[in-house]
């Protein structure tokens, strides 16, 4: 059995991940067509990652309208120094978030969110 250990995780960063979550899905729901969504989060030492699988019809970025949506989540990521990849499936869509958890202070990052 594993053990699992308490990580703090800064405001700013619950902000964007519950921000990011929702976009995603309903991006998921309005656009993609799926039957099926899986959501995986995965905490490190130093990273935390989360990941959205879905079986639509996927995307490539260069390929659509870039609308506030995808900008808006990109830069999102970008302001706590994460990434964000999409990547479009034989059948669906991986989005990959990494998010450092010690690349800010909290101050820092109170900084960044102004």
């Amino acid at each position: 059995m594993s053990q699992v250990s308490e990580t703090q995780v800064p405001f700013l960063m619950v902000n964007t991940l519950r921000s990011l979550t929702r976009e995603i899905t309903s991006n998921i729901i309005k656009h993609a067509s799926a039957t099926e969504v899986t959501v995986s989060l995965t905490l490190s030492e130093d990273m935390l990652r989360l990941e959205f699988l879905d079986n639509g019809h996927g995307f490539e970025t260069e390929d659509v309208d870039r609308g506030a949506g995808l900008d808006n989540m990109e830069e999102r990521v970008r302001t706590i120094g994460g990434t964000i990849q999409f990547r479009r499936l034989p059948k669906g869509m991986r989005i990959n978030v990494s998010l450092p958890l010690d690349v800010y202070t909290r101050s820092e990052m109170a900084q960044a969110a102004m």
